[in-house]
């Protein structure tokens, strides 16, 4: 499945997954993504065994990579995606029958604070952990970071964690920081899937504006994140990871008397 890739793209909902692929593949990199492993009706020994098998095809580790964005504005972004888009795709509504468009501004921003509340938000679920579980390693502990990125490696497998902040620098910058990273040369990129390009753009644009006014909602969360994610919340909050510092161990120094 993966033999003929260069690029994994394993990120959460709305992380600008598809621009990436498009932008991969239009440079000649084939590329694929998934947000969580469910996407691709495996289990998690399956996906091991894909992952080790590419290794043995290829002769190098297959290069996944991964897009952090803070919660405060992807799980919204996530919310009216579930709600409008995949409303029309998979469940054949009309537009003008989805929640996006039937109910207030007022009506939304409830209903996404009692998913919240209820944690049964579509999207919730970082691509992090699911890879975490998959492997059975704490990745977010193992992150080693490096410039402008964070990164983890074991014996099949190179992961690439990125600042959802760079894939919507200008081109330009976006290019050569990718250059810099994966050692590759883009000659453009392409956009897709983006919210500002969304018929909903508006109502979205409001009702963002309005949650970030609400310190209720931006508590809720915060302390999601903080239930799972504990003092590495940081890393999806700020994209930073907290230092890891070794205790000193003080040894008394014995004074010679003269």
């Amino acid at each position: 499945m993966f033999a003929e890739h260069e690029f994994f793209v394993y990120s959460s909902h709305k992380t600008s997954t598809q621009s990436l692929i498009k932008t991969l593949e239009l440079n000649g990199y084939p590329s694929s993504h998934i947000h969580l492993i469910k996407n691709m009706n495996i289990t998690s020994d399956e996906f091991i065994q894909l992952l080790k098998r590419y290794q043995t095809i290829r002769k190098k580790k297959l290069r996944i990579i991964s897009v952090i964005r803070d919660p405060k504005d992807r799980l919204l972004s996530s919310f009216f995606q579930t709600n409008f888009n995949d409303m029309i795709f998979f469940q054949n509504q009309k537009p003008e029958e989805t929640i996006i468009f039937k109910k207030s501004e007022e009506e939304l921003i409830e209903i996404f604070k009692e998913q919240l509340i209820r944690r049964s938000l579509l999207g919730l679920k970082e691509s992090l952990e699911d890879l975490s579980d998959i492997l059975q390693i704490p990745i977010i502990e193992e992150l080693i970071p490096k410039n402008r990125y964070f990164y983890f490696e074991n014996s099949f497998l190179q992961l690439y964690v990125l600042d959802f902040k760079d894939m919507i620098r200008p081109k330009d910058e976006f290019i050569l920081l990718f250059q810099q990273i994966f050692q590759i040369r883009l000659k453009d990129v392409e956009t897709s899937n983006l919210s500002s390009e969304k018929i909903y753009y508006e109502k979205y644009k409001k009702i963002k504006e309005n949650i970030n006014k609400r310190e209720d909602i931006q508590e809720l969360i915060k302390q999601i994140y903080v239930d799972k994610f504990k003092e590495n919340t940081s890393l999806f909050m700020n994209f930073q990871l907290p230092m890891k510092i070794q205790p000193i161990k003080n040894k008394q120094q014995k004074i010679k008397k003269n």
